[in-house]
């Protein structure tokens, strides 16, 4: 993602496979030895399940379009 508010937009598209809407919760960050600046952490629920946790920069020059394996994004942030 490009900023921390992108982060929470891209968070707020992300999907199951199935249209779910998923809920998440920053837990903090972390570091990475191949970079110079923090990394996120994010936990995903479905039904207050856990069923994943992602792993998301702010240094990027805009927001992927891309969502991880097994998740979509929808077209609109919040839909």
């Amino acid at each position: 993602t490009n900023t921390p508010m992108g982060s929470l937009a891209y968070m707020g598209q992300l999907k199951t496979l199935d249209g779910y809407k998923v809920q998440y919760e920053r837990l903090g960050s972390t570091s990475a030895p191949n970079l110079d600046y923090p990394v996120n952490i994010y936990e995903v629920f479905k039904n207050g399940e856990k069923i994943a946790t992602l792993y998301l920069t702010t240094r990027n020059n805009k927001n992927s379009e891309k969502a991880p394996k097994g998740f979509k994004l929808s077209a609109i942030s919040g839909i």
